[in-house]
């Protein structure tokens, strides 16, 4: 029987190998943790919001439905009236998918410091076919107003953001912030319907539209919508948002849950076979 013997360098070489080993092991355990880490709901919603042709698509759509009601509007209208439009900012005309990407990114949700610190950047992009419309708009005499629950303080960021990309009335008589952080547009949209007849409002929440969609449970903002469906496309024009809205607080009925308990009530809420 022959017996081998081991050098010290193939001892030393052998200690080597399982170190190196060891480090893949641990980097692997490192990428696994963190890609179980992502906030994959949100990472799916914010790749279609950014990458599909088909969201690119229904935005231009109703931005050219958007510019068919106000021609239409305009052909029959009197030409001494004042006219406006009334729009929501986020999602509607400004595209936050980037700060949305780098929390689904990192496995978090919306919170108020990471938000407000990517306002004052003023660095959001435009939402396809937005641009166009509100240009349109203001060649033909109609006054553009900006009605949003962003927070007064953050009111010369979003006007230096408009203005990067040359959205008319960006400034501090046309840009309606939330005064008090209340969510209710209704006293900012009665203020320019005092002086104007508005013609259109645009947004990506129905809540941009009436006051009667906010806070409500998910049956009554169902019924509201067929109940007011007449509006839809010819006065009331929608964007689509799917990386949040007021529709994701009336799945859990208004409830502050974690984000594991929020998972388990939307699988709920799904109708499969």
């Amino acid at each position: 029987m022959r017996i081998q013997t081991i050098s010290v360098m193939q001892i030393a070489g052998l200690v080597l190998l399982g170190w190196i080993s060891s480090c893949s092991s641990s980097r692997q355990a490192q990428h696994n943790a963190h890609q179980t880490s992502v906030n994959t709901a949100l990472v799916y919603a914010t790749l279609w919001h950014q990458r599909a042709a088909e969201y690119k698509a229904l935005c231009l759509q109703a931005y050219q439905v958007a510019r068919h009601q106000l021609d239409a509007y305009l052909d029959t209208a009197n030409r001494y009236a004042r006219y406006a439009v009334i729009t929501d900012i986020d999602e509607t005309l400004l595209s936050n998918a980037r700060y949305e990407a780098t929390m689904a990114l990192q496995g978090k949700t919306f919170d108020p410091q990471s938000w407000n610190a990517w306002v004052m950047k003023a660095e959001a992009d435009t939402i396809p076919g937005a641009l166009d419309f509100f240009r349109y708009a203001a060649s033909r005499g109609i006054q553009v107003f900006y009605i949003s629950n962003r927070t007064a303080d953050q009111l010369n960021a979003t006007i230096q953001n408009l203005r990067r990309y040359g959205f008319p009335d960006a400034d501090q008589v046309h840009v309606l912030l939330s005064p008090n952080g209340s969510e209710d547009k209704s006293d900012r949209r009665a203020a320019v319907e005092k002086d104007y007849r508005v013609i259109l409002l645009l947004g990506d929440n129905l809540g941009d539209f009436s006051h009667v969609f906010d806070h409500q449970p998910m049956a009554v903002r169902d019924s509201l919508v067929y109940v007011r469906a007449g509006l839809f496309g010819t006065r009331w024009i929608v964007i689509p948002n799917d990386m949040y809205g007021e529709w994701q607080r009336a799945y859990v009925n208004y409830q502050h849950l974690s984000p594991a308990r929020q998972d388990s009530v939307y699988q709920a809420l799904l109708k499969g076979e």
